[in-house]
């Protein structure tokens, strides 16, 4: 049976190459930690998207059917995701239904938002809202509308957003627009990702910097671990 010297001996073997275990993996998260290159931001896409908006009659009188087509066309260079337009008029019709090339409309009295989806670089999707007028419109009266696209998409060329289809019921004198833009106008939408979101992409680490940290916290806790066990262990060489 080997002797207490000879087992104490071995047991200091034991911890002291446990130490070097420890301090070796702790070094090694440390330089993970720092050398570990942070994935680079995803590129954002950029899309010009353009809009028109017209009516059909281009002049109906109160009481009668009126449709109003939207045309939405991807100019590119990239795909718009979550393409959307909303139309809005300052009458409510009566009977509203829609139509679409392709996504889905959500409609009001006198508000319609339809969604189309994805579009690819020189896509376009159509939608008509269709409805009654109201019967009690005063000849001469002006009714505007006004319809809006916007995507997830980066777009381009923020002066334009919206397109106008403003028109007066026959049997009046005409009211002014309040639009300066012709009865079919296009607009180019802009929307874009919130400017906080833009900075943190452009920080060092990126999105991968808490895992950078926790895996520095941990090379720092297992060190100072085995540190602890050095100085135990040379204080009480015989324990």
């Amino acid at each position: 049976m080997p002797s207490p010297r000879v087992l104490r001996l071995f047991r200091r073997l034991l911890l002291g190459r446990r130490i070097c275990r420890r301090l070796l993996l702790a070094a090694a998260l440390v330089m993970v930690a720092l050398t570990l290159p942070a994935a680079p931001a995803a590129a954002a896409g950029s899309a010009a998207l353009t809009v028109t908006l017209a009516s059909q009659p281009a002049a109906p009188s109160a009481g009668k059917h009126v449709s109003y087509k939207i045309r939405v066309h991807n100019n590119g260079p990239d795909t718009a995701l979550k393409v959307q337009t909303e139309l809005i008029t300052s009458v409510a019709l009566a009977s509203p239904a829609w139509s679409v090339s392709t996504g889905r409309c959500m409609r009001s009295p006198s508000l319609t938002a339809c969604l189309f989806g994805t579009m690819q670089p020189g896509a376009t999707a159509t939608a008509t809202i269709s409805g009654i007028l109201p019967k009690d419109l005063q000849p001469g009266t002006l009714v505007t509308s006004s319809v809006t696209v916007a995507s997830d998409t980066t777009l381009t060329d923020p002066d334009q957003l919206a397109a106008h289809a403003d028109f007066t019921t026959p049997g009046g004198a005409a009211s002014p627009s309040p639009h300066p833009a012709s009865a079919s106008a296009s607009a180019t939408a802009v929307a874009g990702a919130p400017p906080g979101e833009a900075a943190q992409s452009d920080q060092p680490g990126g999105r991968y910097r808490p895992l950078l940290m926790a895996v520095a916290a941990i090379g720092l806790i297992v060190a100072a671990t085995a540190l602890a066990q050095a100085v135990r262990l040379a204080r009480h060489p015989s324990s």
